[in-house]
Formats: structure tokens, sequence, C-alpha cells
């Protein structure tokens, strides 16, 4: 039997962090305004138009090589860019430029990409060349330094929205209470807001579940396109194209697969940080591993139950109910920015509280009552697996993928809910043992997966004819 160190009702709360708790684009403008009136242009008023233009199409400049300019606040090179687009050095380029970037959005496979930077080739060069000749000018170096400066000079001390920090200090000092701060974007980013905010004393690492800290996409996806790079027809010399092709199609099926982690819109995500929240109650669990709960873990937990409090319906709420149901979770939406407008299809999803202030919220999470109403969380269905799964998730994951922390940890979590074919998972596991792996991959094991292989889908046909 396993024990655990708490047999007490657990109240475990979900927080958003953007705009839930705090403003980040009241924050981001005000601070962006008084950093860019240190560029030398004697035009000042288009200047936050053309900055928070070149945001909205961070994911273009990020194709083209830029870092992520949506995350990263500060950067120096929206700086550059910002003074590119509003003097007259690149003015009679800049809208076909701008078309380019809509253009490279909208793409969804690599060959796209590639096909669109090779046919505007001329304009990608002619940017960079007045993109780079600006940059070495000291005088205009000089400056982009004092607007950096500035930036962080505002952005040093955040502004909480009323009553954040008495919400967080409730949940963190009450008894049975447990906090986490849920939220996109990378770790350390995430982490610097919460010290801005002054929220360092109520929040810690261990309990701050990023998007990139829980699956690491960056890494990841770096070496998915390493991998795609060598697969490419015009890289390779006696190819059979027919092979090539379903290589490259199984390595974009993980792909995609992984990058359902990166989405807190995507129940995935939720699952494993749930998995995690539920694995450091025993003292387990550290973030680079994907903690999987047995069958006769589920039946001996205590007592969990789970509220989610943000401002964004699809991301903060729905995915949670998705896995569980809304009589096991307690659902809070904040009624204020830009995505008020968010509601559920179904009427049968609709949070359970939609509050103006972050007062309401505390009091509501404060009433014994309230939680009463609702169940524990009990073993969700996209989530369990019968032992022979189990062990086909441990000994793919780990012997034939053998992968490095932290793909491994991600593979094993996407093997638990992907509906793979035989064919997509011998070709995936032949493509990840060659690029990370010497071992050798020999009969025994190969007739180990077709048995274990055999069991799940005949296990998966049994639940489809219950569910029919």
């Amino acid at each position: 039997m396993i024990t655990y160190p708490n047999t007490t009702e657990q109240k475990v709360v979900f927080i958003d962090l953007d705009l839930t708790l705090f403003d980040y684009t009241i924050s981001r403008q005000h601070a962006a305004i008084h950093a860019l009136r240190e560029l030398p242009l004697r035009t000042k008023g288009k200047l936050y138009n053309n900055y928070s233009q070149i945001v909205e199409h961070w994911r273009g400049f990020l194709i083209l090589g830029f870092p992520n300019l949506r995350r990263l606040w500060n950067d120096e090179s929206l700086y550059f860019l910002t003074f590119l687009f509003t003097t007259n050095f690149f003015d009679s380029q800049k809208d076909d430029f701008f078309k380019l970037l809509d253009d490279l959005e909208a793409c969804k496979t690599k060959e796209e990409i590639e096909l669109l930077r090779r046919l505007n080739s001329a304009l990608i060069v002619s940017f960079f060349d007045v993109y780079h000749s600006i940059q070495l000018d000291s005088k205009l170096k000089e400056k982009v330094l004092r607007a950096y400066q500035k930036f962080e000079e505002k952005t040093s001390r955040l502004e909480p929205f009323p009553g954040a920090r008495d919400l967080l200090s409730m949940i963190v000092n009450h008894k049975g209470y447990q906090l986490y701060i849920v939220t996109e974007g990378d770790a350390e980013i995430q982490w610097e807001k919460i010290e801005k905010l002054g929220f360092q004393d109520l929040v810690n690492s261990n309990n701050l579940l990023t998007t990139d800290g829980l699956a690491n996409p960056k890494n990841i996806m770096a070496g998915f396109y390493d991998i795609e790079e060598k697969l490419m027809p015009d890289k390779m010399q006696n190819y059979n194209v027919q092979a090539i092709q379903f290589q490259l199609d199984a390595l974009r099926y993980l792909r995609n697969l992984f990058q359902l982690f990166n989405h807190k819109k995507q129940r995935h995500f939720y699952g494993y940080a749930l998995h995690i929240v539920i694995k450091r109650m025993l003292g387990e669990a550290t973030v680079d591993e994907f903690p999987g709960i047995s069958s006769i873990e589920w039946d001996t937990l205590p007592s969990i139950k789970i509220a989610t409090l943000g401002d964004r319906y699809y991301n903060d709420i729905e995915p949670l109910i998705d896995i569980f149901s809304t009589e096991m979770i307690l659902s809070i939406q904040m009624l204020y920015g830009k995505y008020l407008s968010e509601k559920p299809i179904s009427h049968y999803k609709e949070p359970d509280y939609s509050v103006k202030q972050l007062n309401s919220a505390r009091k509501i999470l404060m009433q014994d009552d309230i939680w009463t109403k609702k169940l524990s969380i009990s073993k969700p269905k996209h989530f369990y697996f019968d032992p022979s799964a189990e062990e086909l998730l441990e000994w793919y994951a780990c012997i034939a993928l053998t992968l490095p922390q932290p793909i491994y940890s991600v593979a094993k979590a996407i093997m638990q809910d992907a509906n793979y074919t035989s064919e997509q998972i011998h070709t995936i596991r032949d493509l990840f043992t060659r690029e990370f792996s010497n071992i050798d991959i020999g009969p025994s094991l190969e007739k180990k997966l077709k048995t274990i292989l055999q069991e799940v889908k005949s296990k998966q046909s049994k639940v489809r004819e219950k569910q029919i």
C-alpha cells in the first residue's frame, strides 16, 4: 500500500499570471513609449505604432532569425527595427516586407517557408543589408542602450491588480491549500515578472508551472528541425523519395504532438502539470521528469480538489473541465481585459463564477461550502492506462527512443495520449534511435514491442466497443 505524507483533503488552486494578476500590456506599453523617446528621431508619433506592428509579427521575425520579440519585451533588436521602419531607409519596401512576414507566418511546413524565402530572396537580402548597416552606427547603438535602460527602469517594478497579493497570501498561508501559478511562456521570463510584482515570498520555482518549463519545447523543437533539415532531399544523395517523405511525415507527426504541451489551451499541458502536482505531494517529482501515475496510486490518492482562476476561458478553464468535469473543477473567470468575450460554446461548460475583482475570487476560494459541492478528482480517462500499456510507455521511451532528458520525459507523456499506428511507431523509433543513440535495437526488443502493441490495440478496441 502506498502511503501519502498528507492524507487530509488538499485544495489545489491553479492561477494564471498575465492579465489575471497584472496587466502586462499596459506595463509594456508604458515602458516602451518612454524607451522609444530615446531614439534619435524627430517624428515620435509613429514610434509606438511601428513598435507594436513589429511585436505583432513576432512569428515572422522569428522565422527570419530574430529572437521571440513577443516574449523578450526589451530586446535591442526591437529598437533597431523600430528605428528602421520609422525612417525612410526602408520605406519603399516596408509594405512588401510586412506582407512577406504575414505569408511566412501562414506557412505550415518548412518546405513552404524555404520556397517563400527563395521567391523573396532579393527583398530579404535588401532588408538585412539595411538592418545590419544601422546596427553599425555607434551613435544609434548608444541611443538603443539608453532606450534599453529606460525600459528596464520603467519595468523594475510591476503593479499587480488590487487584491492580487491578498489572494496569493491567503492560499499560501491557509492550511490544506496549494498554490500553482500556471502560465504560458519562458520560465525565466515569467519568474522575472514574479519578482517585479513582489510575489517572490509567495511563489517559488516549484509552484511556477510554465509551458516552456514543463515541455522545454525550445530545445526539443530545435532537435526536430535539425533532423528534418538532414532529411531534406537536396541534402541527401541516392535517396528514395517515398521513404524520405514517409520519414518526414512521421517526424512532423511527432513534432506536432510535442507542440501540444506548449499551449495552455491543450489538455495535454494540464495533464502533465497535474501529474507533477500529485507527485510533488509525494516528494518524488522534479520539473524535468514526466511522472506517470499508476492505477494503484490513483486508487490510494488522498482527497484532492482543484480550482482554476484566469482571464481566458479557453486557456485557463476549459482544458481542466475536459480532463475531469464541471463537477470536479471549481472554475472562476476574471471579467476584465482583452479576453473578456471568451465564453464556452456549451452552457454545460460554463465557469462556476465570473467576477470582476480578485478580492471576490479570494472570498469564493475561502468558502468551505463552495468546495464541498465539488467532487474530489478521480482517475482521468485521458491519462490512465493499464500496466501493459504503461510497460510500453516506459520501454518505448527509454529503450527504443533512448532519448536524453527532457525529450524522454515528454515522449513518455505523448505516448500516453497518442493514437499511433504500428508503422508510425517503427518509423519514429528508427529516426530517433539513429539521431540520438548508438544503441542497437535487437530482435528480442522488436518482438516485445509488437506484443505490447497488440495488447494496447486490443484494449483500445474494447474501449471503442464500450463507447459505441
